[in-house]
C-alpha cells in the first residue's frame, strides 16, 4: 500500500522538467517542503477550510482558488492539501503556469523526447483526477497561442468535471484581465463559493 502511495507522489511531482534529474532534484524538495506542517492562523483559517472541505469529498468536483500576495502560504497549503489526497490514492498533478506553458511550448518541437514530454504534461493535465495549477497568471508576457492552450486546459477539466486547486498571486480582476473572462467565469462556476483571498505578512521574508 505504501509503494502505492510513493507511485502516485513521484507520479504527481514528477512532470516539472525534461531533464530527468531536475525533475528528480525539484521532486525531493517538495517533499521535503512537505515534512514542515503547515501552521493555523487567523490569516490562512478560510483557505484550510475550503481545502479540508476538499480533500474530504474530492469526487463532487469543486475547485479552489486561492489568490493573494507572495508569500502568504497558498503554495504550501496546496501541497498539503495534495499530499493528503495521494494517501487517499487519487491520481493528482502538481503543475506551475510556467511549467505547462513551457510544455506547450516544447510539445511543437522537432526534438521527439522533449515534444513527447510537453504531450504527456498537457495530456496528464487535462486528465488527471486533481490537478493543482499554481502561480496562475504568473506569467506576464503570454502569448495568444499560450492563452489559447490554458483556456482549452481549463474547458477541458471544466466539461470533465474535474477539479482544481489553484493559487494566483494576482486578484480575480487582475485575472480576467490577464487570462480572460471566459476562463474566469469558468474557474468561478468549478471553485463557486471557494475563493479565498489570503493575506498576511510574507512569511519568507519574515523568517528569511
Amino acid at each position: 500500500m505504501e509503494c502505492d502511495v510513493q507511485w502516485i507522489h513521484q507520479r504527481t511531482f514528477g512532470s516539472l522538467d525534461p531533464d530527468a534529474a531536475i525533475s528528480g532534484g525539484l521532486r525531493n524538495a517538495i517533499a521535503e517542503t512537505l515534512k514542515i506542517a503547515p501552521q493555523k492562523t487567523k490569516q490562512n483559517k478560510a483557505a484550510r477550510d475550503q481545502l479540508r472541505a476538499l480533500v474530504k469529498s474530492p469526487s463532487h468536483g469543486a475547485s479552489v482558488l486561492l489568490c493573494g500576495p507572495p508569500g502568504t502560504g497558498k503554495t504550501f497549503l496546496g501541497l498539503h492539501a495534495m499530499s493528503l489526497l495521494i494517501r487517499q490514492r487519487i491520481g493528482c498533478m502538481y503543475l506551475p503556469e510556467h511549467v505547462f506553458l513551457r510544455a506547450w511550448r516544447i510539445s511543437h518541437a522537432d526534438e521527439e523526447a522533449l515534444a513527447g514530454w510537453g504531450r504527456g504534461v498537457i495530456s496528464a493535465a487535462r486528465s488527471r483526477e486533481m490537478l493543482m495549477l499554481d502561480d496562475f497568471g504568473q506569467e506576464r508576457s503570454t502569448s495568444d497561442g499560450a492563452l489559447d492552450a490554458l483556456e482549452s486546459l481549463i474547458m477541458a477539466r471544466y466539461d470533465a468535471k474535474l477539479p482544481m486547486i489553484i493559487t494566483s498571486n494576482r486578484t480575480v480582476e487582475s485575472l480576467s484581465e490577464s487570462r480572460g473572462s471566459r476562463v474566469m467565469s469558468r474557474i468561478a462556476e468549478m471553485t463557486s463559493s471557494s475563493v479565498v483571498e489570503m493575506l498576511g505578512e510574507d512569511w519568507r521574508s519574515k523568517n528569511g
